[in-house]
């Protein structure tokens, strides 16, 4: 059996061969352990969970407590600092870890993650300012929409550009076949069965059609 201590302000839990290790805090107040055995708990842990337990959770600040340690204050005094350091640079890291996280989320403009509580919590107690949510849309990304507007606003321009031109090229061709009806009527006779049919399209608008029956009647 070997003997596991937590000396910090946090609570260290852990699961290992399917069971779960929960290590209260050891210090009378947050932010000041206690350098003494006499109030600290201290777990009774068989030696191939102590092990593991050491390696998982020691960097969050557990040790373990020889004989040597329970004697002489200023061992366990010493153990206890090193444990604290261990616990600062993890715990600093994280929140180090989580700024990176939403600079590399803002760089390629995806959305903020939000820290969860435990790291906010860190984040006052050492007094390191977390990344604040930021709006996607930053100035590269509103360039990039207003290029985006632009291309829309272009093709629709040519869009209706060419639905104009369109327009035009048929008026065109209808005045065209008008122009050229009027100048077929005058060719027949005013009381032909023949002109009577060009002048009923003429009236209609059919232009197409009254050159259309003007050839017909060249064939005959």
């Amino acid at each position: 059996m070997r003997t596991l201590r937590n000396p910090t302000d946090e609570v260290l839990e852990y699961m290992h061969g399917g069971k779960n290790f929960i290590f209260q805090p050891g210090c009378d107040k947050p932010g000041k352990p206690l350098t003494k055995i006499e109030g600290a708990t201290m777990y009774e842990i068989p030696d191939s969970s102590a092990n593991h337990l050491i390696t998982q959770i020691g960097q969050r600040g557990l040790i373990e407590l020889k004989f040597e340690d329970l004697e002489d204050p200023k061992l366990m005094a010493k153990k206890v600092e090193d444990a604290l350091e261990r616990q600062r640079k993890f715990e600093t890291k994280q929140i180090e870890k989580q700024n990176q996280v939403n600079q590399r989320q803002k760089n390629k403009h995806r959305d903020y993650i939000d820290p969860d509580e435990q790291i906010k919590k860190w984040s006052i107690k050492y007094g390191i300012k977390l990344d604040q949510p930021y709006n996607i849309r930053d100035e590269e990304t509103e360039a990039i929409s207003r290029a985006e507007k632009k291309a829309v606003q272009a093709e629709l321009k040519s869009s209706k550009l060419e639905d104009d031109l369109s327009e035009v090229k048929d008026m065109m061709a209808m005045l065209m076949e008008e122009k050229i009806a009027r100048d077929i009527i005058p060719k027949y006779d005013g009381r032909s069965k023949e002109r009577i049919e060009l002048e009923k399209l003429m009236v209609e608008g059919d232009y197409k059609g009254a050159i259309s029956l003007h050839k017909k009647y060249q064939e005959r």
